[in-house]
């Protein structure tokens, strides 16, 4: 996984006696550079990353482990598998990304029940006279975005 995600971080603490686990999803791939090929060496984690609710999580993603994880050949072979721990241990860009996204949707989805609660008793205006009134200068921009969106 780190290999095609720089801004990942793993553990690196030195390795104990607790085996690394794979869930369904990662299972088969090297931690280190995501191959398929050739299993070879047992994945060893440090205490703190197996200890409590981190016990049998996967060292890629954090889901639910199903299966060992083991180093490949080729990591054995330039010896990635001694460089400490391979878990992951922060989310990484992509999943922090998707986390703002839920936050902007749940900010939108506020806008506009706050809206709907301002028309529904006014059903006889039109919309964007209540709008210009509850909100001023709300409909000439989403007027704007609009008409640029179409273009």
């Amino acid at each position: 996984m780190s290999r095609h995600h720089p801004d990942l971080v793993m553990c690196r603490k030195q390795a104990g006696i607790a085996i690394g686990r794979l869930c369904d999803k990662c299972d088969g791939k090297c931690p280190v550079c995501d191959s398929y090929v050739r299993p070879t060496t047992l994945v060893r984690i440090c205490d703190e990353c197996s200890f409590g609710n981190y016990q049998n999580k996967c060292v890629v993603c954090g889901g639910e482990g199903i299966s060992d994880a083991f180093y490949c050949f080729e990591c054995t072979r330039l010896e990635k598998d001694r460089d400490g721990c391979p878990k992951i241990i922060n989310l990484g860009s992509s999943r922090t990304d998707v986390s703002n996204l839920y936050a902007d949707l749940l900010d939108l989805i506020m806008l506009t029940l706050l809206l709907f609660s301002v028309i529904l008793p006014k059903e006889n205006e039109s919309y964007n006279a209540i709008l210009a009134e509850s909100w001023p200068g709300l409909a000439l921009d989403w007027g704007i975005m609009w008409i640029e969106a179409n273009l």
